[in-house]
């Protein structure tokens, strides 16, 4: 679930892009007209989501759009949040592989980045090339300090962007 997730990442302190809980039209009020663009809505459960609308999300041109976008998930079914979209190319996104064994420790890290996806903006990586782990040093210890916090074991991929207004790495999503 997108929204727990958030709320995760927030207690833990790991940067990520604004994330609203949508639950009726009058969630999407907490952010102004002007800044809708700079958003989109995405499912708290992509299974649901893609299996209907065969998409990870969908960009917000204005505040009908985002309104009716909200009314065609509601009716499928997938509950939504609305998200920042953090702005920079395919190869702002960086990924942090490993394991964490039994005891708490990880046992392995692996970090890559991305250089293609499709579609853009909102698609799967194509083309990728993996990066010493101090090219995104940032992200490993906010994902082990997170992992930590939440008392995770288990093989895990998360998936940062480098915001290009800051240059912070902001948490995405964790595939487990």
């Amino acid at each position: 679930d997108k929204a727990t997730f958030s709320d995760l990442a927030a207690r833990s302190g790991v940067p990520q892009p604004r994330t609203i809980r949508v639950e009726h039209e009058d969630d999407l009020r907490s952010v102004p007209d002007t800044d809708l663009p700079g958003y989109f809505l995405k499912p708290r459960r992509s299974d649901l989501f893609n299996r209907r609308f065969r998409r990870k999300a969908f960009p917000i041109a204005d505040r009908a759009d985002a309104e009716h976008r909200l009314a065609q998930m509601r009716e499928a079914g997938p509950a939504a949040v609305l998200q920042e979209y953090v702005p920079g190319p395919a190869t702002s996104h960086y990924f942090v592989d490993g394991f964490v064994d039994r005891h708490g420790g990880v046992a392995a890290r692996f970090a890559r980045r991305r250089l293609r996806m499709y579609p853009v903006d909102f698609g799967n990586s194509s083309i990728m090339v993996s990066v010493p782990l101090a090219e995104a040093s940032q992200a490993v210890a906010d994902l082990e300090r997170f992992l930590a916090d939440v008392g995770y074991r288990g093989i895990f991929s998360a998936e940062f962007k480098r915001d290009e207004r800051d240059g912070v790495l902001r948490i995405i999503e964790i595939n487990t």
